[in-house]
């Protein structure tokens, strides 16, 4: 899953606000791991989420990046 957006935060930011959103519609959430990483050059935060919802268990391994360009989530 890829999400784009226009809008610009740091890579803190927009990390923070995915935990939110995430918590908003999984029953629950726990971050596993959450660094800063450097890919091409660039700072991004690699996060391992466990969720569980409707009682299926998952685990997301993401990463964060935003710019003056824009942002994005894998």
């Amino acid at each position: 899953l890829v999400i784009s957006e226009e809008a610009g935060f740091d890579a803190e930011g927009l990390f923070q606000i995915a935990m939110e959103n995430m918590k908003e519609s999984v029953d629950e959430l726990k971050v596993l791991s959450a660094d800063v990483r450097k890919v091409n050059g660039k700072d991004c935060i690699s996060a391992v989420v466990k969720t569980k919802t409707k009682g299926l268990p998952l685990i997301f391994h993401s990463y964060y990046f935003s710019g003056e360009k824009g942002s994005i989530q894998f």
